[in-house]
């Protein structure tokens, strides 16, 4: 009896230990994105898109200082630039490892699991079509994928512990982004002032990023856009936080089609006026309307 008692204390206390641990870290260590297990997927996806094959780092800015911890998406973490005006994401490469019940479940029936190599494969492509066609409304400064031929790019990471590590990005998928302030945030903080007219000009913006983007071909598939959105304060820019998940899409689609995709990626916006200023949900209807008539 006392040793299942010890044995449950343990098995207690090591999930708590664990538990606790990520939330000191945010979940964020340097295993977790390390290409080498996945470096052949990275080589067949360069030979498949060749138009990608050469492309330097030396292109994008030069990056000075550190680069501190700032928060994890669904895809990547994300670090910010020591002046604050720029992000540098790097992919979360664990997530493409099976996971614990596919692991179990191979092991009872004899199906070995697999790397999910199709997920990486759409960040990539979404990238490429973030650089290729939508870099202004991405906010995308540079987009690279590791070459075996580019020069050592060294730059030092901060993770929330203070802990700095220096990393090598010519071997890495990353991302260099414009830091913009969460939009959603922003809006929900104009409400709270009461400040209708600042609150629409944001509104206004959000709707044509969408318009611009589909001006592009392309679709924003995030099923949160408004939380995955950001703006600069300087000049008011709105553009998209999250970039993976562009699709290809024809940008020939009518007024009503157009005024239905307004609908949907508005539809945050109008359950937080519907909770905190019902009044202000017929000139959100008539901004959606006004957008619409305007077009592609």
């Amino acid at each position: 009896m006392k040793k299942s008692f010890f044995f449950a204390f343990l098995l207690l206390y090591f999930a708590g230990a664990t538990h606790l641990w990520h939330q000191v870290t945010a979940g964020f260590a340097m295993r977790k994105i390390d290409p080498a297990p996945f470096m052949g997927m990275l080589d067949a996806f360069l030979k498949t898109h060749p138009e990608k094959t050469g492309f330097s780092h030396q292109n994008s800015p030069p990056l000075q200082g550190r680069f501190t911890y700032l928060g994890k998406g669904r895809q990547c973490y994300v670090f910010s630039s020591t002046d604050g005006k720029m992000v540098l994401k790097l992919y979360r490469y664990h997530l493409l490892f099976p996971s614990m019940q596919e692991r179990l479940y191979g092991f009872f029936f004899g199906t070995p699991p697999k790397k999910d190599g199709g997920r990486l494969e759409n960040y990539l492509t979404s990238c490429l079509l973030a650089e290729s066609c939508a870099s202004q409304q991405s906010g995308l400064i540079a987009f690279h994928l590791p070459e075996s031929s580019c020069k050592k790019r060294i730059v030092t990471i901060c993770d929330r512990l203070g802990r700095m590590y220096p990393i090598d990005l010519s071997k890495q998928v990353y991302v260099l982004q414009k830091q913009g302030i969460d939009l959603g945030k922003q809006l929900q903080e104009e409400l709270r002032m009461h400040n209708k007219k600042r609150f629409f000009s944001l509104v206004d913006a959000y709707l044509r990023l969408q318009v611009d983007v589909r001006k592009k071909g392309l679709e924003n598939q995030d099923p949160c856009p408004l939380r995955n959105a950001g703006y600069l304060p300087d000049d008011g820019t709105v553009f998209d936080l999250d970039i993976g998940r562009y699709v290809k899409k024809d940008p020939c689609i009518t007024q009503k089609q157009l005024h239905a995709s307004l609908v949907k990626s508005s539809s945050s916006l109008r359950r937080m006026l519907e909770r905190l200023r019902p009044s202000w949900l017929q000139e959100l209807s008539r901004s959606i309307d006004a957008t619409a008539k305007k077009g592609l």
